[in-house]
């Protein structure tokens, strides 16, 4: 499944006074023919471009995320991949707010809690860093909508397995431990 939803011409529409050209200069050129996960978006503008976004904004874009993969079945589903996001879950969280930053120590928390749940005790721990990216997990970092995760600790586990199976490396244990 493709978490690109965001298409460069939305991107200009949403942010106003943006010319197209402009959108070149904060997103790359080469990128999925101009269409970007909700992540990517966030991230290079917030990199790139010398005028913050606003709250507004922020949440057009959340919007329109979640209208196209609605449309796509996506909504809420473990399974999808964060491959081919655009950007890295480390590079997301590097950009983050103080605002947003709990939000996303809170889904990192569950998510070990429940890979802790459903795996054996010698496994390691998985570097879950890639699923800030996850559409679901950066929907509920960026406007605070928890509604496309988990309630209970047995539906964290069974997410954190889906999505750590699928995007996250194992962190390899150090020989000198």
């Amino acid at each position: 499944m493709n978490i690109r939803t965001i298409h460069r011409r939305k991107i200009q529409e949403i942010l106003e006074s943006a010319n197209i050209l402009s959108t070149f200069r904060w997103l790359p050129a080469d990128e999925g023919r101009g269409v970007f996960s909700l992540a990517a978006v966030v991230t290079n503008l917030r990199w790139t471009r010398r005028k913050p976004t606003t709250v507004e904004q922020l949440l057009v874009f959340v919007r329109a995320d979640q209208n196209v993969r609605d449309e796509r079945g996506m909504i809420g589903r473990p399974d999808i991949s964060v491959r081919d996001a655009g950007v890295l879950g480390k590079e997301f969280i590097g950009v983050l707010s103080f605002e947003e930053l709990p939000r996303w120590y809170e889904v990192r928390s569950k998510v070990l809690h429940g890979w802790l749940m459903v795996s054996s005790l010698n496994s390691p721990l998985p570097d879950i860093d890639a699923l800030a990216i996850h559409p679901s997990v950066a929907r509920f970092i960026l406007s605070g909508e928890n509604d496309e995760l988990p309630d209970t600790k047995s539906e964290w586990a069974k997410w954190a397995f889906d999505a750590v199976m699928i995007n996250c490396e194992p962190q390899l244990m150090d020989e000198a431990a």
